[in-house]
C-alpha cells in the first residue's frame, strides 16, 4: 500500500461552509496522498481559505462552473498523467476519519469480485444516523444480507450494491480506463454517478460498500431545498439517466420513460410528463449515437 498511488479530487462550488473540515479531517498516515481540488468558479472565500490553510492542496481554477462531472474529469485526468492506481472522489461537504482511504485499500485488497468502486458508509452531519438517502441504498434488494448480517453481528467487510452516490468514492484507474473515461459528457451535474455505475455494470465490474469505514454528508440542512429552475430540470435528468442505462436496449429505456410519464399523468402532473416524454422526443438520434459510444467505450 505505501507505494500505492491515490489522488483525492475535491470539486468545489461556493464551499466555504465545508471546506476547511472536509481538508483537514482527511489525514491518511500510511499513504503519501495527494490532493486536487477543481474550483468551479466560486463567488466566495472557498479559494482563499484553501491557500491559507492549506497550501499543500493543488487547486485548479476554473474560469466557469464546469459541473460536477467536467470538474472531476479534469481532476481525474491529471491524477491519471502521474500515475495514479486508485482517485478518491470526494465531495465537498463532507468529514472524513482518520485512515479511511487506507482502510478501504485494506479492504479491496480482500476482495476476490470485479470491485471497481468502494465506499464508506454515509453518515448524516451529526454523525448519529445513516444518511438518509444512503440508507435507501442499503434496501436488502439493492445491497443483499447487509441489515441481515448487522442485526446478527456477522457484519463482512465490504457488501455489493447496485449504486451509492459519489460523495466518497474510491476508484479503480484501470477499471474506469477499460470502459473508456470517468463521467459523461451527457451529465452536467446530478445522474453522471448513476450513469458510470451503469456503464461499470455493463462491463461486468461491481460497486460495494464498507461498513467499518465512514464519512458525514453534511447535507441535512440542504435537504429537499432545490431551486424552481432545479426541480424543473430534475424530470429530465431522469430521463437522460433512463435513456443512457446501457445495459437495457433503447427500446426497454423508451418504455421505462413512457411509464414515469404516465405516472405522471396519472398524479395530474401534465407538465412534469411532459418533461419526461420530450428528451427522448427530441434528442432520439443523438441519444442512440452516444449509447453506441458508451457501448464501444468512447465517453468524450
Amino acid at each position: 500500500m505505501k507505494n500505492t498511488k491515490v489522488f483525492c479530487i475535491i470539486v468545489t462550488y461556493n464551499a466555504e461552509p465545508w471546506i476547511e473540515k472536509c481538508l483537514s479531517t482527511l489525514v491518511e498516515d500510511h499513504l503519501d496522498l495527494k490532493i486536487i481540488v477543481v474550483d468551479n468558479a466560486s463567488k466566495d472565500n472557498t479559494l482563499a481559505i484553501i491557500r491559507s490553510q492549506f497550501p499543500e492542496v493543488e487547486v485548479v481554477e476554473s474560469k466557469e462552473n464546469l459541473g460536477f462531472g467536467k470538474a472531476n474529469n479534469l481532476g481525474y485526468k491529471m491524477a491519471v498523467e502521474r500515475d495514479a492506481d486508485y482517485v478518491y472522489l470526494l465531495n465537498q461537504d463532507t468529514i472524513s476519519y482518520p485512515n479511511n482511504i487506507g482502510k478501504l485499500l485494506n479492504i479491496w485488497q480482500k476482495t476476490t469480485e470485479p470491485i471497481a468502486i468502494l465506499s464508506p458508509m454515509h453518515l448524516n452531519e451529526k454523525g448519529d444516523k445513516l444518511d438518509s438517502k444512503f440508507e435507501q441504498y442499503l434496501a436488502p434488494k439493492q445491497c443483499p444480507d447487509i441489515v441481515s448480517d448487522l442485526s446478527l453481528s456477522k457484519v463482512k467487510d465490504y457488501y455489493i450494491v447496485d449504486f451509492v452516490n459519489a460523495a466518497a468514492w474510491l476508484v479503480d484507474v484501470k477499471a474506469v480506463k477499460n470502459i473508456g473515461g470517468l463521467f459523461s459528457k451527457v451529465f452536467y451535474h446530478y445522474g453522471e454517478d448513476r450513469n458510470f455505475i451503469q456503464r461499470l455494470q455493463y462491463f461486468g465490474y461491481k460497486v460495494a460498500v464498507a461498513p467499518s469505514v465512514f464519512i458525514h454528508h453534511c447535507r441535512d440542512e440542504r435537504a429537499g431545498k432545490f431551486s424552481k429552475k432545479f426541480e424543473q430540470k430534475r424530470l429530465e435528468i431522469r430521463a437522460r439517466v433512463l435513456m443512457h442505462d446501457i445495459n437495457n436496449s433503447y427500446k426497454q429505456c423508451l418504455i421505462e420513460v413512457w411509464k414515469e410519464a404516465f405516472m405522471e399523468y396519472l398524479k395530474l402532473n401534465i407538465v412534469s410528463g411532459f418533461r419526461l416524454i420530450f428528451y427522448p422526443a427530441i434528442n432520439g438520434f443523438s441519444i442512440i449515437k452516444i449509447r453506441e459510444d458508451l457501448k464501444r467505450k468512447i465517453v468524450d
